[in-house]
């Protein structure tokens, strides 16, 4: 079963800009696959609006994927009512910021800014990072159905640093925590020297939909993160919430 949903996913990814057509031979020798499997796959997905037909006999990409397309929409969106925001808050600290979104247990970073005074932080636009010992991740489970946070807890809280939490009574706690003060801290769980506070964004429905971080050495953040640094960042992800269901 998961071979054959690689199979769909690998045929769907050789539709680029620059190959918007493709016909069955073409299919098979680029993905060096059998050729009557490739013709089953692409007359089901066929079946299902995700390719059509061209008269010419070969295959385009269909309606269904504008379908899924709007289902993603909203993360353009997102960007553009955040990123004032976030300019604003690098601005007032100095710091790095971030926007995440939550993708099953794992966070995916959205944006990424930093000013010339922040120290070099390895992450990435499109990078990718646990969600259990990451502000990011952190904020955006603890307001997640149970069933979904034990799920994560189930698949492991893999120490990464001294600090991480990989207690799963500890992490439970640590979430209803979170719920209680509506922001969460990095304390060097991810990685060593690295201090992060995350706050939720939510949409018109008020579901949590992504999260906002400040992030920085833990000798600077951690003597302001009681006072004022948490306020702006919590502040940013009001704001940004606020925008976000103006577009609703």
């Amino acid at each position: 079963m998961i071979k054959s949903v690689d199979h769909v996913v690998n045929i769907l990814n050789c539709f680029t800009p620059e190959k918007t057509e493709l016909g069955i031979s073409e299919l098979t020798s680029q993905l060096n696959m059998n050729k009557s499997t490739v013709h089953h796959i692409v007359k089901s997905l066929c079946k299902q609006k995700v390719l059509v037909q061209t008269p010419g006999k070969k295959y385009r990409l269909g309606l269904k994927v504008l379908d899924w397309g709007r289902s993603v929409s909203p993360l353009p969106k997102l960007l553009q009512v955040a990123s004032p925001v976030m300019e604003s808050l690098v601005k007032t600290t100095g710091e790095t910021v971030h926007l995440a979104v939550l993708e099953q247990t794992e966070v995916y970073y959205l944006a990424k800014l930093r000013s010339e005074r922040a120290i070099r932080i390895e992450t990435k636009i499109g990078g990718r990072m646990p969600a259990y010992c990451t502000g990011l991740g952190k904020v955006q489970l603890a307001f997640q159905p149970d069933r979904y946070v034990r799920q994560v807890v189930t698949q492991g809280l893999t120490p990464m640093t001294p600090n991480t939490i990989s207690d799963p009574d500890r992490f439970y706690e640590e979430m209803r925590s979170i719920r209680r003060q509506g922001y969460a801290i990095d304390n060097e769980e991810y990685e060593v020297g690295l201090y992060c506070v995350a706050a939720p964004i939510r949409d018109a429905h008020d579901h949590v939909v992504a999260a906002v971080s400040l992030a920085g050495p833990e000798v600077r953040l951690r003597r302001e993160t009681a006072g004022s640094l948490t306020r702006l960042v919590t502040k940013a992800a009001h704001q940004i919430s606020e925008k976000i269901s103006r577009l609703q």
